[in-house]
């Protein structure tokens, strides 16, 4: 297993992979996998539990009920399986070659998600539980309709920190082991 400290992108934090040899589009295998003929990176992980939470604003109808709400929302899923795969590029930094990540694609798959919206109703606690009882209910069809959404900003932030990463560690350091 390679392993190394991260300076630039937190002092605590340290970077550990061990290359995989076997093929990554197998989406049932976790795993990382760099091919440095076509530069891609490949990474399967299984969360177990995912938990992530956003600020929220509602503005609109929400199953023909008038909803005006914002706030902090929280989700959790029991397990959460998340594929991604970079396209890089190789170049050469104080005359050491690194790799830079140029396009990123992420997908989850999830088979259960439960929300937190806080108060979503004022001033009518009754409908306002209604309305939560058909989003648990429904929980899978509302997470469809963020799936794009939560895929923009998890690839987004999944670009930014594989750069970090991948600018502070000299290709050569990579595959020392």
């Amino acid at each position: 297993m390679n392993c190394h400290k991260l300076n630039k992108v937190s002092k605590i934090m340290k970077f550990c992979y061990k290359p995989e040899t076997g093929n990554l589009a197998d989406k049932n295998k976790d795993g990382f996998r760099i091919d440095l003929n076509d530069c891609t990176i490949w990474l399967n992980h299984t969360l177990k539990p995912l938990k992530a939470s956003a600020n929220y604003e509602l503005k609109g109808q929400l199953l023909l009920l008038p909803v005006d709400a914002k706030g902090k929302m929280s989700s959790e899923s029991d397990t959460a399986e998340v594929y991604i795969r970079a396209t890089c590029e190789k170049f050469k930094k104080h005359k050491t070659e690194h790799i830079r990540v140029v396009a990123t694609s992420v997908k989850f798959n999830i088979k259960d998600i439960l929300f937190d919206f806080g108060v979503l109703i004022n001033g009518n606690p009754q409908l306002d539980n209604d309305l939560h009882k058909v989003i648990d209910d429904n929980s899978m069809e509302f997470f469809e309709v963020m799936r794009p959404t939560c895929e923009a900003l998890w690839n987004t932030a999944v670009f930014k920190m594989m750069n970090a990463v991948f600018a502070q560690i000299p290709l050569q350091e990579l595959f020392k082991d």
